[in-house]
């Protein structure tokens, strides 16, 4: 079973695309921060996928994709970043994001698609 962490500080969204996540059949690993976040990389270095927000207390996501992107081993995680600013894509992108989504009532379904793509 393929691992995702999913990394916000909103518990509704978390819980929103965990379940729709672990219906699908994945194992989901959920962090409510950046450090949080990239301590379960550490801990879960088989993971398949990360979403994070970017949005978040403590370390923001463009903090938790620089510091994952600088480890050797985890060059090849795709992350998606999520966000209600469209301004925060490139930014994201630059430091080492995958893809960048805008959080709205299609999210999960732009992750669906990623995932056909990302995670045969």
């Amino acid at each position: 079973m393929k691992k995702i962490l999913i990394v916000d500080d909103s518990n509704p969204s978390r819980l929103s695309l965990s379940f729709s996540l672990s219906q699908r059949g994945y194992e989901v690993i959920t962090a409510d921060n950046g450090n949080v976040g990239f301590a379960k990389t550490i801990e879960h270095p088989d993971l398949a996928l990360i979403i994070t927000d970017i949005n978040m207390p403590q370390m923001n996501g463009f903090e938790m994709i620089h510091r994952i992107r600088r480890e050797p081993e985890f060059q090849k995680i795709p992350i998606i970043a999520l966000s209600s600013d469209d301004e925060n894509g490139n930014e994201a992108i630059n430091l080492g994001a995958t893809a960048f989504i805008i959080k709205s009532s299609k999210t999960s379904e732009e992750i669906k698609r990623f995932l056909e793509l990302y995670l045969k």
